[in-house]
């Protein structure tokens, strides 16, 4: 198994340059941020420098793997998936949601992944903490 790194951009990139590292796999989660593994770093980081986007590269802790974080999707009360105004996770209807793909155990978002609307409660309280990927269904291409 290759190393797990992720890379954290230190300038912010033009929004065109925006649209083209998301279809690399990067996603904005307080500041732009892209897991690889270490084969695929020179290629990626030629591409940045090109673009003069400064970044730096660090090892994941636990590389790649989340045993100790649940599938949120394990833990869902609307086993539907929810809807546009009703949370899968904790249920609530009536309120905005926008639906998220969950990652495999290396942040991977496969065509199988499974998706699930989140109101910004649950997005806040559970998403944001928790050490696996969960991305906005209309970020993945």
């Amino acid at each position: 198994m290759s190393e797990r790194l992720m890379i954290k951009l230190k300038t912010w990139p033009t929004s065109i340059e925006q649209e083209q590292i998301e279809a690399m796999g990067f996603f904005n989660r307080r500041g732009w941020r892209m897991f690889c593994d270490d084969d695929e770093l020179p290629a990626i980081a030629e591409w940045l420098k090109e673009k003069h986007l400064t970044f730096s590269v660090q090892q994941t802790e636990s590389v790649g793997k989340y045993e100790e974080y649940p599938r949120l999707s394990e833990q869902l009360l609307r086993s539907d998936g929810g809807t546009p105004t009703a949370c899968a996770l904790c249920g609530r209807d009536g309120v905005a949601c926008y639906q998220h793909i969950e990652g495999d155990d290396s942040d991977r978002i496969e065509p199988n992944s499974r998706r699930f609307y989140l109101c910004g409660k649950c997005v806040q309280d559970k998403v944001v903490p928790h050490g696996r990927l969960y991305m906005h269904a209309d970020d993945v291409l």
